[in-house]
């Protein structure tokens, strides 16, 4: 497309070439018309002038014939008179000579005159068309000029932005590496601090009875392990030291440990141990005098009110670096106690422990002040990385603009224009030289025809005063002479016959001269028509060479059209094929649909008869209580075992209803029989002792129960009010997600249908896209359904972020703009989760920091290839 709007600038560029030209070409086909009537003209002329000559010529001819046959009749009869008709002749030639000398200086003259004439005029219209190619010359120059200076300004542009872009992406790398790393040890440091959480809110590690007290007791009480901040080198040796005591809780007096210590008693929940520290006043450490032992105090900071506890419990403990077979010469009598700072062994008086370290050695002392620590270094990571980020999206921002601001196009437009433009200029530079060339060598044929019409005017005056002179002479010869009349006739007839030669010589002279000048002009303005037409050559040849470039850009330019509409076309063919692949998914995803629901129609077959399997083994453990019962009985009344009635064969073949009724009879029988029964007492006694164990039995179950009811209703009660705390923050976090996948326009809600029983309630899922009224989330498109469902996991993932989540083709039924907006809200989260996606779609492929491709390079055998996106610029 860049290309075309190119191809369409030049063919814009040329036609406007081409018409220009065409204007020029019609000018000078005026010009050369011009030319043409005017040197028809001087053809007619020239004919006319041609008939005129030959006529004089032929007068010429007939005066020269005439005057030959009188001289020859004239010096036939002027032998006696030699000298003086020498003389005469002579006179005659040389007026003769004159005269044409005159002729010829003033036609000379006229010619000149004339020549000049048309060469003022020819320049005069030059000199137009010069003063038009000169301002023509001086635009091209500053557009020349201005166009060199944008071509400047562009490479300088570019030079800069491609300097701009080669910091920007150095920059990005050093942020993203930076970001990379922030990324880690946060990811690392908020593992770290979770896992410690829990331990601490677990109570990880700590008898029973502690973490009943934790629970139950006063929620500010402190234990010895969560007072104490240890360097990190030493935690190890003060552990293993002070483990017996890192469960005694830190009381400040007596008193505050029996109320602790009754309720564990009366819980029957173990027991537990307390430092008192009213009692621990007046400690005083002691000194060592090993000059390489540092005493195990010094290593641990603690508030200031517990100092005397720490000093109680480590007054005679040192932290050593040396090794058991540098200690053969310790004191036994010495009070110390000897600590490797490795914690490898622990020496006292009469009395060596050791051996390995365990991996998790030195966690659990200053749980609590650790994890302050870490929350602390999250936090500031979280800034830091934040800052980063900040920083990374600026820098990316700006390397965008630079890669949208390519100066090539221009640069290439410019270069054009700087071509043309140097094209016309030259052929504008020639005309110019053409033109002063002309003018120099017109102006030295002005100079020498000023000058040859100065030697003929001179000549002219010079031959005018020698033929009066000569006339003068001839008239002394003439009048002097005293001949004979017949030479006198004949000499004044060959005065006539040559005057009249002379004239007739100067008539010709003239009309030859007439001749030449109308055939110069005519020569001259073939010349200017055949310069003419050579220019107008020159300019059809660019307008040809014009035309066919204009029509090879247009061909090209539709070319590249029909380019464009073949590319068209086969996107349209990728998208209705991605259309029935589609198609042939929900195809596919309706079937499996239809079998899930199979599925669970079948699943609840089996649950309702799973249920009723349940209800007949209940009936049958009914049934057997109840045989247990009837068999205590018999055992205690008529000392009958229940086995031998239950193995004897049933021989009656009466039914259920007659059999009871024979029993009816039966006890109204033994009813009647009225006989003391000698044992009555003692087993009056024995279902006293009885009764009463059961009543106490029962006694004790109804206070269970209540108990039980008790705990059930507290129990109820908090769990609503954290599953309503809960359910709302949900609800928000519901909206608020799907808002950002939707639009601030849509609306969706989480209702609870039973609002007085939320914790058996079922929860209904609004969902109302912007121009839908939806009457059940069954009416949304597929689409809407999956963004639907993305938004209500990501509210429940914001309630308690998981360091993982995995979605598996989520994207697979969202379109590329509903896939923008998911890759998004994952981008946005994965600041605080771990994302892994399962997908096959690009544009998700393409959003991602590290992309695993699963392959099978031989049958049944699975590859896969890693790329790290970090590691490279998107563009």
């Amino acid at each position: 497309e860049n290309e075309k709007s190119l191809l369409e600038q030049s063919i814009k560029y040329k036609t406007q070439s081409l018409s220009q030209l065409k204007k020029q070409i019609k000018e000078h086909q005026v010009i050369t018309a011009n030319y043409q009537t005017e040197i028809a003209k001087l053809m007619s002329s020239v004919t006319e002038s041609q008939q005129v000559f030959n006529n004089h010529k032929q007068e010429l001819d007939d005066a020269k014939l005439k005057l030959d046959s009188i001289r020859t009749e004239h010096s036939s009869a002027k032998n006696s008179h030699d000298d003086r008709e020498r003389k005469r002749q002579e006179i005659e030639r040389r007026i003769f000579d004159s005269e044409k000398a005159i002729a010829i200086f003033t036609n000379n003259l006229e010619n000149l005159k004339l020549e000049l004439e048309r060469s003022k005029v020819f320049f005069e219209s030059r000199a137009v068309e010069y003063n038009q190619q000169k301002e023509q010359n001086e635009k091209l120059d500053q557009q020349i000029e201005l166009v060199i200076k944008e071509i400047e300004s562009i490479k300088t542009l570019e030079s800069n932005r491609q300097e701009k872009l080669q910091n920007s992406r150095l920059e990005i790398e050093v942020l993203k590496e930076e970001k990379g790393r922030i990324a880690r040890v946060l990811d690392s440091k908020s593992n770290e601090y979770q896992l410690l959480k829990d331990m601490v809110e677990s109570m990880e590690g700590f008898p029973e009875s502690i973490k009943f007290l934790h629970s139950n007791w006063k929620k500010n009480a402190l234990l010895l392990s969560d007072l104490l901040d240890v360097d990190e080198e030493y935690k190890t040796c003060i552990e293993q030291y002070l483990d017996p005591y890192l469960n005694y809780y830190v009381v400040k007096d007596l008193a505050e440990a029996k109320l602790a210590i009754d309720m564990l008693t009366k819980a029957q929940r173990g027991k537990a141990n307390f430092f008192l520290l009213d009692e621990l006043l007046g400690v005083k450490p002691t000194k060592s005098n090993m000059a390489s032992a540092i005493p195990a105090r010094d290593v641990i900071t603690v508030d200031g009110r517990y100092q005397q506890l720490i000093d109680y419990l480590l007054q005679n403990v040192v932290v050593i670096n040396e090794e058991l077979d540098d200690l053969r010469h310790f004191s036994s009598s010495d009070d110390l106690v000897l600590l490797s700072k490795s914690g490898r062994f622990t020496r006292k008086r009469s009395l060596v422990s050791g051996g390995s370290v365990g991996l998790f050695e030195g966690k659990k002392i200053g749980r609590k002040k650790n994890l302050e620590k870490l929350q602390k270094l999250i936090s500031s990571k979280e800034n830091e990385l934040t800052k980063i980020e900040d920083k990374l999206a600026k820098k990316q921002n700006d390397l965008k603009i630079l890669l949208d601001n390519k100066n090539q196009g221009d640069l290439s437009i410019k270069q054009a224009e700087f071509n043309e433009y140097q094209r016309s200029k030259v052929q504008l530079d020639t005309q110019i030289q053409n033109y002063l060339r002309l003018q120099a060598e017109q102006n030295e044929k002005i100079k020498f025809a000023e000058t040859q019409m100065d030697i003929a005017s001179r000549g002219i005056v010079y031959n005018e005063d020698l033929t009066i002179s000569l006339r003068a002479d001839m008239k002394i010869v003439l009048s002097a002479s005293g001949e004979e009349n017949k030479i006198d006739e004949l000499s004044v007839k060959l005065s006539v016959a040559s005057e009249d030669y002379n004239t007739k010589n100067v008539s010709f002279i003239r009309q030859q001269n007439l001749l030449a000048n109308i055939q110069r002009d005519l020569e001259f303005n073939q010349k200017r028509v055949s310069s003419a037409n050579e220019k107008l050559a020159m300019d059809t040849i660019k307008v040809d060479r014009l035309s066919e470039e204009i029509k090879s850009a247009e061909n090209k330019l539709a070319q590249l059209k029909e380019n464009l509409l073949s590319e068209y076309d086969l996107r349209k063919e990728a998208e209705n094929h991605l259309g029935q692949v589609e198609q042939g998914y929900y195809t596919a995803r309706n079937l499996i649909i239809e079998k899930e629901e199979d599925l669970k129609v079948k699943n609840r077959v089996l649950n309702r008869l799973q249920l009723e399997v349940q209800n007949l083994r209940d009936e049958y453990t009914g049934l057997k209580f109840e045989i247990n019962a009837v068999g205590d009985r018999l055992k205690i009344e008529f000392n009958v075992e229940i086995k031998s009635i239950l193995e004897e064969e049933i021989t009656t073949e009466l039914s259920f209803e007659e059999l009871q009724e024979k029993v009816e009879k039966l006890k109204n029988k033994l009813a009647n029989f009225g006989e003391i029964n000698p044992l009555a007492v003692e087993a009056f006694n024995e279902m006293s002792e009885r009764y009463e164990s059961i009543s106490t039995q029962r006694d004790d179950i109804i206070i269970a129960k209540d108990s039980l009811l008790e705990t059930i209703k507290e129990i109820e009660q908090t769990a609503t009010k954290q599953f309503m705390k809960a359910f709302e923050q949900i609800r928000e976090n519901f909206i608020n997600v799907f808002r950002s996948l939707f639009t601030e326009d849509d609306n969706c809600n989480l209702i609870l249908e039973d609002e007085d029983n939320p914790l058996e309630s079922k929860i209904e899922i609004i969902a109302k896209p912007k121009g839908k009224k939806p009457k059940s989330l069954s009416q949304l498109s597929g689409g809407e359904k999956t963004l639907t469902a993305t938004a209500l996991l990501f509210a429940l993932y914001l309630l308690k972020p998981a360091p993982f989540c995995i979605f598996d083709e989520v994207d697979a039924p969202l379109d590329d703009a509903n896939i923008q907006k998911f890759n998004k809200i994952i981008k946005k989260f994965s600041k605080d989760s771990q994302f892994i996606i399962v997908t096959h779609n690009k544009s998700t492929m393409a959003a991602v920091d590290v992309l695993y491709g699963v392959y099978m390079q031989q049958q049944g055998v699975s590859g896969v290839s890693a790329v790290d996106f970090r590691n490279y610029e998107h563009e």
